[in-house]
C-alpha cells in the first residue's frame, strides 16, 4: 500500500530529481517486498502473508496476493505515465514479471468452480469470494499492460462465480472476515464489496481492450487483403 502512495506522491513533484527520488523508492520498496516475502521453500512464486512484525503469518494469503499484484501495477502505471518515464522505463518491464510471477502462482490454486481458498494452498480452508474477485480483477489489468492473456480463462472463471455471490442486498457472500482474515464472515464486507466492484471495472475495461485489439487487427488484414487484390488487378492489367 506504501509504495503506490510513494511513486504518486514522486509523479506530482515539479522538481524531477526529487520525483525520480520517490519513484525510485516506490520501485525499490516493492523489490525488496518481493525478496522478502516470496517463499522460498516451496520456489512456487507464492508469498509469505506476514513476517519479520510483532507477530506473523508466513501463510500464503490470497487477498494479500492480490493486493501485492494491485500495488506492482500502480507503481508501474505511476511510472509509465510520469515526466520520468523514458529515464525510468528499465523499471517497468520487472513490475510486469513480478505480477506475472504471482498471478501465475495463484491460479495454480484455482478450484473446479472458480474459487479460490482464503489461503490458496490449504484444503482446510474456505473459498473466499474476495481474494477470488481481488485475483481476476488484477489479472484483467495486467493483461492490459503485459503478458496475461493465458490467465484470462482463470479471471473469466473466477468473475462468472462472483456474479452469482452478490446478495439481493448487494453484499459479496461468502468472504473472508475483512477484520481478521482468518475467518468465513456472513456480514458485510467494505473491502469484498470493494473488491467485486473492481472486478467489475477491470473485467469491462479488458473487455473493451480486447475488443479495441480485434477491431484493429481486423482492419489490418482487411487493408494487406485489399492491397493483394489491387496487386493482382495491376499485374493484370499489365499482362493484357
Amino acid at each position: 500500500m506504501v509504495p503506490p502512495s510513494l511513486a504518486y506522491w514522486g509523479a506530482l513533484q515539479t522538481d524531477l530529481e526529487v520525483s525520480k527520488d520517490y519513484l525510485t523508492k516506490a520501485y525499490e520498496q516493492l523489490r525488496l517486498y518481493r525478496d522478502v516475502l516470496r517463499d522460498q521453500s516451496t520456489n512456487n512464486g507464492l508469498w509469505h502473508h506476514v513476517i519479520f512484525g510483532s507477530w506473523s503469518d508466513p501463510r500464503h494469503w490470497t487477498t494479500g496476493h492480490g493486493w501485492a499484484v494491485a500495488g506492482i501495477l500502480r507503481v508501474h502505471q505511476t511510472i509509465a505515465k510520469s515526466a520520468l518515464r523514458d529515464e525510468l522505463s528499465w523499471m517497468l518491464p520487472n513490475l510486469v514479471s513480478w505480477a506475472q510471477e504471482i498471478v501465475g502462482a495463484v491460479w495454480q490454486f484455482q478450484r473446479a468452480d472458480g474459487s479460490l481458498y482464503n489461503y490458496l494452498d490449504e484444503d482446510s480452508s474456505f473459498t473466499d469470494m474476495s481474494g477470488t474477485a481481488f485475483m481476476a480483477a488484477v489479472t484483467y489489468r495486467l493483461a492490459m499492460i503485459g503478458d496475461a492473456t493465458h490467465f484470462i480463462e482463470n479471471a473469466d472463471r473466477a468473475f462468472a462465480l462472483v456474479k452469482t455471490k452478490i446478495a439481493a442486498d448487494g453484499r459479496l457472500m461468502d468472504v473472508v472476515n475483512p477484520y481478521d482474515f482468518t475467518n468465513p464472515y456472513s456480514d458485510v464486507s467494505p473491502e469484498g464489496n470493494a473488491m467485486a466492484l473492481m472486478l467489475q471495472a477491470a473485467h469491462r475495461d479488458y473487455s473493451g481492450f480486447s475488443k479495441s485489439i480485434h477491431n484493429g487487427l481486423a482492419d489490418v488484414f482487411s487493408a494487406f487483403a485489399k492491397a493483394i487484390e489491387a496487386a493482382k488487378n495491376l499485374d493484370s492489367e499489365s499482362s493484357t
